[in-house]
């Protein structure tokens, strides 16, 4: 924080976008991270997935904090218990959505339902399912934060949770 306080003192407008700290003094454009992620559970549960397992990033970050602590109150809401082994910190790109879901499902049975922390995730988890042989969407629901432009063109089209980038940009 100190670095970002130090930035202020010298005058320079800064403003949190997407990420952000946790100190009232700055000022934050972001989504409703949180929401989203229990949205995104409540879609996959209303699709009759109960092994719904979370690909999320880095625990340090605000938008993986927001979105595991969604993914838990949606499980919860849903009647789901919720199960650590079902959660895989892996970080924000393609590479590590794919290494992630093959790691998740070496020690346990194969998840009905991904909910991915981002649109590259969730394009690692297809790849990963590809790859296992698994069906989308017959044996594995995903859904992830992302560009709804971009989640059209995957096959099949990704369920997204809407994160309206350019708006938010304009905003911030």
């Amino acid at each position: 924080h100190n670095v970002f306080k130090m930035i202020r003192r010298k005058g320079v407008p800064l403003v949190f976008f997407d990420r952000y700290i946790h100190d009232p003094d700055f000022t934050r454009v972001i989504v409703d991270d949180r929401k989203g992620a229990m949205d995104a559970v409540a879609h996959l549960a209303s699709k009759g997935r109960r092994a719904i397992a979370h690909l999320g990033g880095t625990a340090q970050v605000s938008v993986s904090i927001e979105r595991l602590a969604g993914y838990k109150a949606g499980l919860e809401a849903a009647g789901i218990p919720f199960d650590e082994k079902w959660v895989k910190p892996c970080g924000f790109s393609e590479e590590e959505g794919f290494e992630g879901f093959m790691e998740l499902v070496k020690n346990a049975r194969r998840p009905d339902g991904v909910f991915a922390v981002n649109h590259p995730v969730a394009i690692g988890v297809y790849d990963a399912a590809r790859e296992l042989g698994m069906r989308i969407p017959g044996e594995l629901g995903v859904v992830g934060f992302s560009d709804l432009t971009m989640a059209k063109y995957m096959s099949p089209p990704l369920t997204p949770v809407h994160q309206p980038a350019l708006a938010l940009g304009q905003e911030a």
